[in-house]
């Protein structure tokens, strides 16, 4: 039964990173919060800097959703 929590929880955690990097990538584009290349940077096109935003955001509304659903976290609540 557990197991199966954790399932859907890990399932949830990658659909929400899916979903939203590429969100936030466009939102760095949109808002020119992109970081340029120059003769010290490996990257040779413009790169958006909100995709570890996107999933940031994924894992704390697992780790949230890990509090209300799995027992294990009830202790720390």
């Amino acid at each position: 039964m557990w197991n199966l929590v954790y399932l859907v929880v890990f399932l949830i955690s990658l659909l929400l990173s899916l979903t939203l990097t590429p969100l936030f990538r466009k939102v760095g584009l949109r808002y020119g919060i992109i970081d340029y290349p120059a003769s010290r940077k490996v990257h040779e096109v413009p790169t958006p800097l909100l995709g570890g935003a996107g999933i940031l955001s994924a894992f704390l509304v697992t780790i949230g959703l890990g509090f209300l659903c799995i027992e294990f976290f009830q202790p720390f609540i």
